[in-house]
């Protein structure tokens, strides 16, 4: 009825029934008849299935094993191959890749195990049996135990006590356990793990031109480990299909602890245990793990050695010394390159002298100056000034020694300085050593370079006021302000150029109207809104020192003020003026008496006026007739007799020996003189110039 290369199906005339039979792939009929369960067939009800390299693989009626050309369980005949093995199958086994051991290697393909336990292969000749027990004992062991993470030459399983462990296969194909270590965080990592030292063997250009990489050698406990660098990440990482784990150097047949690596002459030296008596030589190579190292005879060449050598544009130099005999540490010793010499280098409190950054100025656009003071500990240098090109990020070799200033390492600070003076407008670079300041113009090899005493630190320009920073307190001046420069200062939360100490004139400056302000920090020139356009600062003569004007007076237009007894001009030069009024009124004659009495005649009008001063009793008292006043006259006093007399900070005005008026005097007021001027009476005071209207006094005393 049906017959393909799957089964058969007859009728049997004797029972009258449909007999079926599977038939093997080698044409083998199977003796049992085909019988229904559950309502399924026997090829429907499997015991075991595995896909293996893409073929599908299953144990059905604990007899037979199909074999699949795919991995699609497709009953077509061109797709399936029966087996019925003579030994009853109990499972499916399936390496996908060749599983390599030192005793020999594990085919990457199907298996079957019977019940007997022994095994068999799937080939292309059908199921044959593996006579190598050994080769049977690593089947079943690696299947029993197989990795959880798995690479070439490196995997993750458990190990004899059920702990997961790397293991790592070398050269020989034997596989040796990297154990876990515990690092002071309490974490566990591999040996790989743990570099003791690094060593970098430079690629090689190839017979065709071609250039290899630059290898990277760690030594760990494991041995000395090969790591690649990502192109991307640039990280050093294990090629885990490709692993080269050197186990030498292994005196006695025991790995020693690498402490130095390096490569002299082209050659590898490995030193073991930090022992001058412990040097090997070699040649680490790819895919090479043994056989690397030879016992060395020579000088150790890790008792002293150039880390970093010296170059003309570099910027320093290390050299490890002091580790020669056994268990040596050593010290590491460095200089970095200042001018024509060198300065030692060495680590102040867990960072270099130059980390110790307390300033950076940018006088040079292109440039960045910098000071640093690591203190009394930083005894070889490396700290003080240095300078790079200006970027955000500043390696450490790119830092210099200003080449025109040999004691740069002596500055603990640098700054920006603006100066507004003669030279006009001029940004220089200070220095401080801690006792002086160094003023240059062009980073230390400027024409104007200069020692002082002083550099205020440049902090902000408004046009007027210049602020700056001197021996750490802020300080504002005005450097281009009328006569010098005016100094502001905060007072009770105020700046002293807002605190106003005396009346203003009024002007004309270049044919606009102008005020004249006096202040505590010097005479503030206003223009016609109010808006403040300079300030008259500096000494003012006949004021003691960093005393400003009170009194101010505008004569024939030019703006003075009243000091000493004088009028000065307020202009750069602070002239003293003698105004008309005084040339021509005044003829004074000093009689001094014993008394020290003083007496003076004036002459206002073509009239004498007697002055009379009492220097004991601060008595002053001018006389006057009111006829020679014109402004007196015009307001009916042209017949009067008028006193003015001063005692007491008080000024007395009396008309005709009658009716008198009081005034009361500012609080310190100093009177040095007393002039009297048509209808007025200027008191000339210390600091103050007062005027009474003798009119209006008048009228008081009535």
């Amino acid at each position: 009825r049906v017959n393909n290369s799957f089964w058969r199906w007859t009728f049997d005339g004797d029972t009258s029934a449909l007999v079926g039979q599977y038939i093997a792939v080698d044409g083998t009929l199977d003796p049992e008849p085909i019988s229904f369960s559950d309502g399924r067939l026997p090829h429907d009800r499997f015991d075991d299935v595995t896909v293996c390299n893409n073929r599908a693989f299953t144990l059905w009626d604990a007899r037979w094993i199909s074999a699949y050309a795919s991995n699609a369980l497709s009953l077509e005949t061109d797709n399936v191959e029966n087996y019925l093995p003579t030994s009853r199958p109990n499972r499916l086994l399936c390496f996908e890749d060749n599983v390599r051991f030192e005793d020999g290697t594990i085919p990457a393909a199907a298996y079957y195990q019977d019940q007997a336990g022994d095994l068999y292969v799937y080939s292309s000749t059908g199921w044959q049996p593996i006579a190598n027990e050994t080769q049977a004992a690593r089947i079943i062991e690696f299947d029993a135990n197989r990795p959880a993470y798995w690479h070439d030459r490196l995997w993750l399983r458990r190990n004899a006590d059920n702990v997961w462990t790397f293991e790592a296969q070398g050269q020989d194909d034997r596989w040796q356990a990297l154990d876990w270590r515990t690092t002071a965080a309490e974490t566990w990592v591999t040996p790989l793990e743990i570099w003791r030292t690094l060593v970098i063997v430079d690629g090689i250009v190839t017979d065709d031109g071609a250039a290899e990489a630059d290898q990277y050698w760690a030594a760990t406990p494991a041995g000395i480990a090969l790591f690649e660098r990502a192109e991307e990440s640039g990280q050093l990482q294990l090629n885990l299909d490709a692993l080269t784990i050197v186990r030498e150097p292994s005196p006695s047949g025991v790995l020693c602890e690498v402490t130095d690596l390096g490569v002299f002459d082209d050659e590898i030296f490995a030193r073991c245990n930090a022992s001058s008596d412990q040097v090997y030589r070699g040649a680490l190579e790819p895919l090479r793990d043994s056989g690397v190292f030879t016992h060395f005879e020579g000088d150790d060449p890790f008792a002293e050695r150039e880390l970093i050598a010296p170059t003309p544009n570099g910027f320093w130099s290390w050299r490890l010394t002091g580790r020669e005999g056994r268990g040596q540490a050593g010290q590491l010793a460095a200089t970095i390159q200042a001018g024509e010499g060198s300065e030692a280098l060495d680590l102040v409190g867990g960072q270099f002298p130059f980390d110790a950054l307390t300033s950076i100025a940018l006088l040079d656009p292109n440039r960045i100056d910098l000071a640093a003071d690591a203190g009394e500990d930083a005894v070889g240098g490396a700290d003080g000034w240095f300078q790079a090109p200006y970027d955000l990020n500043i390696p450490a070799n790119a830092l210099a020694r200003p080449s025109a200033a040999p004691l740069a390492s002596q500055y603990q600070s640098v700054y920006i300085n603006r100066e507004l003076s003669g030279r006009g407008d001029v940004f220089n670079l200070c220095l401080f050593n801690g006792e002086n300041y160094l003023r240059t113009d062009d980073g230390g090899g400027g024409s104007q370079d200069e020692m002082t005493t002083d550099c205020p630190e440049y902090l902000a320009f408004d046009d007027l006021w210049l602020y700056e920073s001197s021996n750490g307190e802020l300080v504002i001046n005005a450097p281009r302000g009328i006569g010098g420069a005016a100094l502001r200062e905060l007072e009770d939360g105020r700046f002293t150029d807002d605190i106003v100490t005396g009346l203003p004139i009024t002007g004309q400056q270049g044919g606009a109207l102008t005020y004249w302000l006096p202040t505590q920090a010097g005479v503030s020139q206003l223009d016609a809104d109010l808006v403040l356009e300079t300030i008259h600062g500096g000494d003012f003569d006949g004021l003691p020192a960093g005393e400003t004007p009170i009194a101010l007076y505008l004569y024939n237009n030019i703006p003075t003020y009243f000091a000493d007894g004088t009028l000065y001009e307020l202009d750069q030069q602070r002239e003293a003026l003698v105004p008309d009024f005084f040339d021509t009124a005044l003829i004074v004659s000093e009689i001094l008496a014993a008394s020290g009495q003083a007496a003076r005649l004036q002459q206002v009008d073509g009239q004498w006026v007697y002055v009379e001063a009492d220097g004991e009793t601060l008595v002053n008292t001018l006389a006057v007739d009111g006829s020679s006043s014109p402004g007196l006259t015009r307001r009916g006093y042209g017949s009067a007799q008028i006193t003015v007399r001063i005692e007491n900070n008080r000024a007395t005005v009396q008309l005709n020996g009658a009716g008198a008026a009081t005034l009361d005097l500012p609080d310190g007021f100093e009177l040095i003189d007393a002039l009297w001027f048509d209808d007025r009476v200027l008191l000339i005071g210390r600091r103050d110039l007062l005027e009474i209207n003798i009119a209006s006094a008048l009228a008081q005393a009535q």
